[in-house]
């Protein structure tokens, strides 16, 4: 019953779950990316994204290069000795590349320490005399490395110093800083504790000096560098940056400051006229051209020989190495093992391209932060409303499209607008809200299922609600006209079984009749359609349509006959009394849906065919059988075989009925049972004639050899009543007047 109700009900309260769950999920979510631990995941997705990005969108054959690698290789390790080298071999090295004609030199190796003068290692492994430690003194400039290196600088060579965070290490002397923070000044530059610095006479014949400290993200991979650290208020700048001031023949550096509600921001360093765009802590992204060795590379030792040195005729020079032993290897989004003087000449190089051919440096901007929220915002509000509200197909499809569309306007952006964007948040969002609402309406369909099953299982068989569900919204519930079959079925003499019996004892006995016939409905894929008093009402065709309704109808009827017959010893062992039932079927069209009030409703069946069925119920006791079924259904139910009962008028239908009782099924039916059925056809032949006599001598005979058949005595009486009247207008229609 109130099939439509329990489908309103369960879509409305899955709706309402959903979405309430969803919410409560949306909050968490929106939690997880306020606090700290879903940062580090997303962080980790992020770079992922940004690597691939990066190698699907890096030029396959980039430009010739204006820096040159003189590198420290394993082949000069092995040909002049372990490093560090004696000064002078250093400054052999210096001298030749200046004489080449170089540009700019720069050294991305740090000295930090003096070396040891070998008159000072002499005069203190021996006892000497006055005059012997004079003149050992005398020769001291001869072998003063520091100063030879110095002088092979000729104030042309930009050298190198590390800034770090090691503990309590200060080891040689900075630089003189680029500049000087003040109170107005953003603090965002990164700072640094300790530093290990470069020998003083060293530093004093160098043109200048940047440090060469690489932040690595916190999956160990170089992507971005900072031009700019500073160590108390005081700012250095990187060996990338030094060399290409000094290149560029700039005398100073200064920020570039943005003011946003009386807070300074800074997005960009000054060098003159150029400007060089970073992120607030001064840190630029690698514009990395290629793998390991995409830049031209010269080997230390053939360089101090001679060999190939004009490459570096008018070149930025850097000085570094790539040999394993000396520890100079990174792992950065080109290579787990790329050299990382290369690093520096990627920084030199982009900024060199960036300033002399336009070609734009990558950025993450000032606003990506704010973007990413922005997206998530918007993912979570609008998606959280729109998930809950559609099926999963269209969910599936939305979220499918929303990601392609995510993707594709990051890459796009990366692309052509040099703008590092983050995605991975949103696209988390978007996964998870997607994961959570199908979970959700999985979830849902289960309970809607089994809350379906569970509701309708009180008024079809299970069978029957398994397609329910199935079919779901295939399934109909508003009103319609159907060609189906219904069926009455009630105790006889319930009204006295009653009074003999108490309340709990009634409850107890309809239960157990109830359990048995519906037993029978449910077998022959019936629907119950109500429970009154005594009274069972049941159809077939609807909310699932039967094409063999009229079939399974007679079938339930039969069985439930049956059940009710073979229940009779439980009964009286039970002290119940003798049970009948009397059972009325009908077949035609029917108007079937829910029906009722707002505050009630009721899937049933109304209309005359209905009637018909209830009128025949009724009259099962007046003809002496348990069942009658109409016409229609007898010409659909081909299974089964009748005994015709009458052509009658009930009350309230002007049109006549033929009406027959169901014996059995056809194949099971017995030789005798089918000579009865046409004996008694000869009895119906004649009466219908109104041969009185012919109809009556069969009789007589289906009497002798059926004497409990209750029909054979009603029409014998029929017959004597009619012959004494006039048969002028006989029709062969009995009329009943009563219900």
């Amino acid at each position: 019953m109130i099939l439509k109700k329990i489908f309103k009900s369960l879509t409305i309260r899955t709706q309402s779950t959903i979405w309430s769950w969803s919410l409560g999920f949306v909050l968490l979510i929106g939690a997880l990316l306020v606090f700290s631990p879903a940062r580090p995941v997303i962080d980790q997705l992020e770079l992922f994204w940004y690597d691939i990005r990066f190698h699907i969108f890096l030029e396959k054959e980039p430009a010739k290069s204006t820096v040159v690698i003189v590198d420290i290789d394993e082949a000069s390790l092995k040909t002049e000795g372990r490093w560090p080298w004696p000064r002078h071999k250093v400054a052999t090295l210096a001298e030749t590349i200046r004489q080449a004609g170089a540009t700019v030199v720069g050294f991305d190796v740090v000295f930090a320490e003096s070396e040891i003068n070998l008159i000072d290692r002499l005069l203190a492994e021996a006892t000497w005399s006055d005059a012997e430690k004079n003149n050992l003194s005398a020769l001291k400039p001869v072998f003063d490395g520091d100063s030879l290196l110095a002088k092979a600088f000729n104030g042309e060579t930009i050298l190198g110093f590390v800034l770090h965070e090691i503990g309590n290490i200060q080891a040689g002397v900075l630089p003189k800083p680029v500049l000087t923070l003040t109170k107005e000044a953003p603090d965002s530059i990164k700072a640094m504790t300790d530093y290990t610095g470069i020998v003083p006479k060293l530093l004093d014949g160098a043109l200048g000096a940047g440090f060469i400290s690489q932040a690595p993200d916190i999956d160990g991979s170089i992507r971005r560098v900072p031009m700019l650290l500073r160590v108390g208020h005081k700012v250095y700048p990187s060996l990338s940056l030094e060399m290409v001031r000094n290149y560029l023949f700039e005398e100073e550096i200064k920020l570039s400051v943005s003011k946003v509600n009386d807070s300074n921001y800074l997005n960009g360093i000054e060098m003159g006229s150029y400007f060089i765009p970073t992120d607030e802590q001064a840190q630029m992204l690698v514009p990395f051209l290629g793998p390991p060795r995409t830049f031209t590379y010269v080997s230390a030792t053939d360089v101090m020989r001679g060999i190939n040195s004009e490459i570096l005729e008018g070149a930025i020079v850097l000085i570094g190495t790539s040999a394993f032993g000396l520890n100079d290897l990174r792992k950065t989004v080109m290579s787990p093992n790329y050299p990382g003087v290369e690093v520096h000449a990627s920084l030199i190089q982009g900024l060199l391209d960036y300033f002399e051919k336009q070609k734009p440096l990558r950025i993450q901007p000032d606003f990506a932060k704010q973007l990413e929220w922005l997206t998530a915002v918007l993912c979570i509000v609008i998606l959280g409303w729109i998930f809950p509200r559609i099926s999963p197909v269209s969910l599936v499809t939305l979220a499918t499209l929303l990601i392609i569309f995510l993707i594709s306007s990051n890459a796009l952006a990366w692309k052509y607008g040099f703008l590092d964007l983050p995605l991975i948040g949103s696209l988390l969002i978007i996964f998870i809200l997607s994961v959570l609402n199908l979970s959700i309406q999985v979830i849902s369909e289960y309970r809607q299922r089994k809350m379906i099953t569970r509701m309708f299982a009180q008024y079809v068989p299970p069978e029957h609600v398994a397609q329910i569900v199935h079919q779901g919204g295939n399934i109909t519930l508003d009103g319609e006209t159907r060609m189906m079959s219904v069926l009455f079925s009630d105790i006889r003499g319930f009204t006295s079984i009653s009074e003999k019996l108490s309340a709990t004892e009634l409850k107890a006995f309809l239960n157990l009749i109830f359990n048995e016939t519906t037993g029978a409905i449910f077998e022959y894929s019936g629907a119950i359609d109500k429970y009154v008093g005594d009274m069972v009402m049941a159809f077939w065709g609807a909310p699932l349509i039967d094409a063999e309704h009229a079939d399974h109808a007679v079938g339930a009827a039969l069985a439930m006959l049956k059940a009710i017959d073979q229940m009779q010893n439980s009964l009286h062992q039970m002290g119940y009394p003798d049970v009948k039932i009397g059972i009325g079927i009908n077949t035609g069209l029917m108007n079937v849906g829910d029906m009722g009030s707002r505050y009630r409703l009721a899937y049933t069946v109304l209309g005359d065919a209905v009637n018909l069925a209830s009128r025949l119920e009724s009259l099962t006791k007046f003809y002496g059988v348990s069942c009658l079924v109409g016409e229609d259904t007898m010409a659909q139910a081909t299974s089964w075989t009748y005994r015709r009962i009458d052509r009658l008028r009930v009350k309230g239908k002007a049109e006549a009925v033929n009406v027959f009782e169901p014996v059995g099924r056809t194949i099971e039916a017995s030789e005798d049972l089918l000579n009865e059925l046409q004996q008694w056809e000869i009895v119906w032949g004649a009466y219908q004639k109104a041969d009185w006599d012919q109809a009556l001598q069969t009789l007589n005979q289906l009497q002798v050899d059926f004497p409990e058949r209750e029909l054979y005595a009603l029409y014998v009486n029929r017959i004597e009543s009619l012959k004494d009247k006039t048969t002028l207008e006989w029709d062969g229609i009995y009329t009943h007047n009563s219900k």
